[in-house]
């Protein structure tokens, strides 16, 4: 039969509430370059520096990616883009702020990047 002393209990409790580190990668400075966290890019191989809005970074990229048109990003450090609600659109990749429609024009849809004319006759406000 197995009887847990202190010493153990303590040492099986530390080692369950340890994380996972990046791994190391290939080149870098004398080969321990790690990963930069999802959210951030590596800047210049020196530095981790948080997303810029209107672009997403996932873990381990050295480019931040803008968001496409019908989507955007309003703050910094995303690993995702918003899409637009109806009403509103995107017409340009990287976009910070959706737009809302003009008057005279109209999107039922989200995640759009362009609104359509009002049909003769009718009009939006």
């Amino acid at each position: 039969m197995f009887f847990a002393t202190p010493l153990i209990s303590a040492a099986l409790m530390m080692l369950s509430s340890v994380t996972a580190l990046p791994q190391p990668e290939a080149g870098g400075l004398m080969g321990r370059q790690s990963s930069c966290p999802s959210g951030s890019y590596q800047y210049n191989q020196t530095a981790c520096v948080a997303c810029p809005a209107g672009n997403t970074c996932n873990g381990g990229s050295d480019t931040p990616q803008p968001c496409d048109t019908g989507l955007y990003q309003p703050n910094t450090g995303s690993t995702s883009c918003m899409p637009t609600q109806p009403g509103f659109f995107t017409n340009q990749r990287g976009s910070t702020t959706p737009f809302a429609c003009p008057a005279g024009s109209y999107q039922p849809y989200s995640r759009q990047a362009f609104c359509y004319g009002a049909p003769k006759g009718r009009f939006q406000q």
